[in-house]
């Protein structure tokens, strides 16, 4: 009898179980028919990863709701605002039935959309060493081509015949080589005008730059200022070296000194002048427009298309400034790594591919002529976006002009 009575009591508890579960998950019927949960939002990303900001510097249509939190475009669709929202859910469920519409999925922001269509390939293809201004979005290469025919420091390009790149490109020493030529740091002086007549000869540095106490240093690192450092868990790696933090500035260097002093884009004058006066044992120095344009000559000379006619970025004429004062310079950044996303800047939202590959400044060549002399592997430039340069004291190259080496006729 206790037999009979247990198995009746687990058959009864089945029932109720089954009852219980055709309760909750059977879909209900109503005067508008079947019921259904919400459709779920679609999304390709991750979107805790993406921060959104106003308009684009380069499509100014582009523009985004501020009132939703920075990481997540505006949504569009049938959506009441929490009030109503809980006045509905406090309705019987056959009255909310008409609130429930199908929202489209999220589109992403025009950024990412330019990033995942092309820019993540150029990165790619950069980590490979093979780029070119065709494999730009076509946003990128019209801003690159309205510099181009802009060209406000009145650059005058070579014809192909009379660049120094030919079929075969240079191999990595012939490049450090020519680097090494070509990019020997100089500062203002003060014995050139108007300088000379402002006195400068007395407010510079007594010390030339590269023969500073100490140098030439071990090992320095450059580290960009590019939104991908945040998170790179790179700190103590880069904390034992001397370092150089790249920001992105431009230069206005015209025809002479003279016009550069008169009408520059920004007035360093006045505050090297102040910041020299109040601290004179500080060594601080102004890098002469004839270097700056060296190392633009030298990116065109050995890139078969024509760059932007712009002075390179702070990135590269950083980068090529410590190499004349270290033994050995990582760089950390200048080519992305897989964290590159389209934020320009670690210190601010402002997100464009334009600050990664390039508009005024020639980024893309910059960056494809850095790779093309280091050593780099494609793994350590996907994990951490470094590369090594060795500084131009160890650089040996072959005799120049005379039998002397380059370094014994630079000295």
């Amino acid at each position: 009898m206790k037999r009979r009575m247990k198995l009746l009591n687990i058959f009864w508890f089945c029932v109720i179980g089954w009852v219980l579960l055709l309760i909750i998950y059977f879909p209900k019927k109503s005067e508008f028919g079947t019921i259904h949960a919400p459709p779920p939002i679609r999304s390709e990303i991750s979107w805790n990863s993406i921060l959104v900001t106003p308009t684009s510097q380069w499509h100014p249509n582009v523009q985004f709701n501020r009132s939703r939190p920075d990481h997540l475009p505006e949504e569009t669709g049938n959506r009441k605002d929490d009030a109503d929202q809980q006045k509905i859910n406090t309705k019987p469920l056959q009255k909310s039935a008409a609130n429930y519409t199908k929202r489209p999925a999220r589109t992403l922001p025009e950024d990412w959309l330019e990033y995942y269509s092309n820019g993540r390939d150029v990165v790619r293809a950069l980590w490979r060493g093979n780029v070119s201004s065709r494999m730009l979005s076509l946003r990128l290469q019209r801003a690159f081509q309205k510099y181009v025919d802009k060209n406000s420091y009145r650059v005058s390009y070579r014809s192909p015949q009379n660049k120094q790149l030919d079929q075969k490109q240079l191999e990595k020493q012939a490049l450090l080589c020519q680097l090494k030529q070509h990019a020997r740091v100089r500062v203002l002086d003060g014995t050139e005008e108007p300088f000379a007549s402002l006195g400068w000869k007395h407010l510079v540095p007594s010390d030339h730059l590269d023969k500073l106490p100490g140098t030439p240093f071990r090992t320095c690192a450059v580290v960009s200022s590019a939104g991908s450092i945040l998170n790179s868990l790179l700190g103590k790696e880069i904390g034992d070296k001397i370092q150089l933090s790249a920001a992105g500035v431009h230069f206005n260097i015209n025809s002479t000194l003279h016009s550069w002093y008169r009408e520059p884009d920004f007035d360093l004058f006045t505050g090297y002048e102040d910041r020299r006066r109040r601290s004179p044992s500080q060594p601080f120095y102004i890098l002469h427009p004839a270097f700056i344009w060296s190392l633009w000559t030298m990116l065109q000379t050995n890139t078969e298309e024509n760059i932007q006619p712009n002075p390179p970025s702070t990135g590269y004429i950083g980068q090529c400034l410590m190499m004349n004062l270290c033994e050995s310079v990582d760089v950390y950044e200048f080519i992305p790594s897989k964290r590159h996303t389209t934020r320009c800047h670690y210190y601010e939202a402002l997100r464009d591919m334009a600050c990664t590959l390039g508009a005024y400044h020639p980024l893309l060549y910059e960056k494809l002529l850095v790779r093309r002399m280091s050593t780099a592997s494609i793994a350590e430039l996907s994990e951490k976006g470094k590369v090594t340069l060795p500084g131009f004291s160890k650089i040996s190259c072959p005799p120049v002009n005379g039998g002397q080496t380059e370094a014994q006729k630079t000295h």
